[in-house]
């Protein structure tokens, strides 16, 4: 309860406090607000336990707003949290009687492994939300507090750690689907026998899946291995590679929208041929022009292609956060693969590849919806062509 509730019962004080004989357990079931009957979600509670210490926040009330206080607590925590008198410890040691909400209703939830819990919060949801939310911001709360709960954080860690298991298993599975639908043959006769422009945009897409296959599947072997410099600067070209299909898809798209082939083969042979170097080739389009599309329509994409190239990138955090410890009290720095032991470049290295990898899979699916219509629009500008100058054909 971090809301300012206190202020509108001019609250005296508030200070960090001990509730000894007791710890913080999720073990009630929450079947609405953040899980339901079938996937309940494991909420906050305390529990009686030997040697046990909860810490939290105490507050300080004017005795005259007892009453009203104790009517708001009761009515928000619910009939399920009956107010119970406890003797708390305040940071000066003072020792202090406290009113606690304390759970043992129905639906106390039997689960005792966090690993059992942590899979019961992955699958929950809830009116208000995932209740992998709800773990999160009760985890980030109490670190915003100053206050280390070895449940709590425990809880959470194994939440992530499920989270991002179930992650690898769907990257996991999408890789392979791609590697199994790899195309062998474009026929540019069999698209249309009399128009390359479409042939041009197969050509495009379907050498984007070779490459997005490739990519994906050493990211991933590489994410496996905690190889996380190698593993983010491949997610990274894979987003780009999946941006590059996304790119098309527009361009596809608005031709069609427009009734218009337009100016689409010149964009068409600078994907195809496109180089920096290579003064007798197209002149490549920059990749920023890819993702900033993309950015359009999915914001925050950008700055997610930002955060990647920090680490592809020879900066900080793809140096001295990935291989270096340093010791300010010995004043020495230990050198190693992820020294630091952080999940953090893991979690969004998975996260950025399982979006590129969904989006390049929906794009890959519009662009195979777009191309009849395509098709009879190039070969109608090809026929109105053809009347309007019969000795060109």
């Amino acid at each position: 309860m971090s809301d300012g509730w206190e202020q509108g019962f001019d609250c005296l004080r508030r200070s960090t406090a001990e509730l000894r004989g007791y710890r913080r357990t999720f073990n009630k079931a929450s079947t609405e607000n953040w899980g339901s009957t079938e996937s309940p979600c494991p909420t906050l509670n305390l529990e009686r336990v030997e040697g046990g210490v909860c810490k939290g926040i105490a507050f300080n009330f004017p005795s005259v707003r007892e009453r009203e206080v104790h009517e708001y607590l009761a009515d928000r925590e619910g009939k399920g949290f009956p107010l119970e008198i406890v003797t708390i410890q305040l940071e000066d040691g003072t020792e202090v009687q406290a009113y606690v909400p304390l759970y043992h209703g129905k639906k106390t939830l039997s689960a005792d492994r966090v690993q059992e819990k942590a899979a019961m919060v992955t699958r929950a949801q809830g009116t208000k939300g995932s209740c992998r939310t709800y773990v999160k911001e009760i985890a980030e709360l109490l670190t915003k507090l100053g206050i280390d709960d070895p449940v709590v954080s425990e809880l959470w860690h194994a939440v992530q750690v499920e989270s991002f298991e179930s992650m690898m298993d769907e990257i996991r599975g999408r890789v392979e689907l791609l590697e199994a639908n790899l195309p062998r043959r474009v026929d540019g006769f069999g698209i249309s026998p009399h128009t390359k422009i479409p042939f041009k945009v197969l050509l495009y897409r379907e050498v984007l899946v070779w490459r997005m296959a490739e990519l994906s599947r050493c990211a991933l072997e590489n994410l496996e291995k905690e190889r996380l410099a190698s593993a983010i600067t491949l997610i990274r070209a894979a987003v780009e590679t999946s941006a590059a299909l996304w790119y098309l898809w527009t361009k596809l798209d608005g031709a069609v929208q427009a009734r218009a082939v337009g100016d689409i083969d010149d964009y068409l042979m600078k994907l195809i041929m496109g180089s920096k170097t290579n003064p007798n080739l197209p002149q490549a389009i920059n990749v920023l022009t890819f993702v900033d599309r993309v950015n359009k329509d999915i914001d925050g994409f950008r700055h997610q292609y930002d955060n990647l190239s920090e680490f592809a990138h020879p900066n900080w955090a793809g140096t001295g956060l990935l291989y270096s410890k340093s010791d300010s009290q010995n004043l020495w720095t230990d050198f190693g693969a992820n020294i630091r032991g952080l999940d953090s470049p893991k979690q969004a290295g998975a996260v950025n590849l399982s979006v590129a990898l969904l989006i390049f899979e929906r794009n890959y699916n519009l662009l195979g919806d777009l191309m009849p219509p395509f098709v009879e629009l190039c070969e109608g500008r090809v026929k109105a062509a053809a009347k309007h100058d019969p000795a060109t054909t």
